[in-house]
């Protein structure tokens, strides 16, 4: 009896070890579809922290999980665009090799007018949807892969109607002037 509850706690510990040191995926989400920005990070597909940023602009530290180490010197540049091509937001991600925090520095057009736009940056639009912006991995102190990593963003969508839209809507328009006009013709 002794030795199967042995077994079992070496088994147990084995387990607990296992389940530490394995990779995990990390999704981190940057929303902006309100007045302020919330910082959300999902381990394995379970929400594990949840942060409000309480404005429109950011630069925060952010730092790796399961005490993580960059792969590599990492950059990202966004300029995040509304639908008619003008920019909106941008965005910044930062980091260095073997450092332990990616930095995100995010400006928004609510601070009094548009940003100014990022030099060699890719763009994305407004879409109102969960957008990668980026994707890197972590490594453990000894140097073996830890957890991936991906950077999602999304953003409200200005309501700006569709050329599709205001051409309906306009054929509509004139289509209910010309009933009326016939309608006043036979009166």
């Amino acid at each position: 009896m002794a030795r199967a509850f042995k077994g079992f706690l070496v088994t147990a510990a084995l387990s607990l070890f296992a389940s530490q040191a394995s990779a995990a995926t990390i999704l981190v989400q940057i929303d902006d579809l309100t007045d302020s920005v919330l910082g959300n990070t999902y381990i394995n597909g379970t929400l594990v922290q949840s942060s409000p940023f309480g404005g429109e602009s950011i630069v925060a530290p952010y730092t790796l999980w399961n005490s993580g180490l960059l792969q590599s010197t990492f950059g990202s540049s966004l300029n995040i665009r509304e639908p008619n091509g003008s920019i909106s937001d941008t965005l910044i991600l930062t980091g260095v090799a073997a450092g332990t925090t990616i930095n995100f520095n995010f400006a928004s057009d609510t601070d009094g007018g548009p940003p100014l736009a990022l030099i060699d940056a890719n763009s994305i639009f407004e879409t109102g949807d969960w957008q990668t912006v980026a994707t890197f991995n972590s490594l453990n102190a000894a140097g073996a892969p830890l957890d991936s990593y991906t950077v999602q963003f999304r953003s409200d969508v200005e309501n700006v109607p569709e050329p599709l839209t205001l051409s309906l809507f306009g054929a509509g328009l004139f289509g209910a002037m010309a009933i009326r006009r016939r309608n006043r013709k036979a009166a």
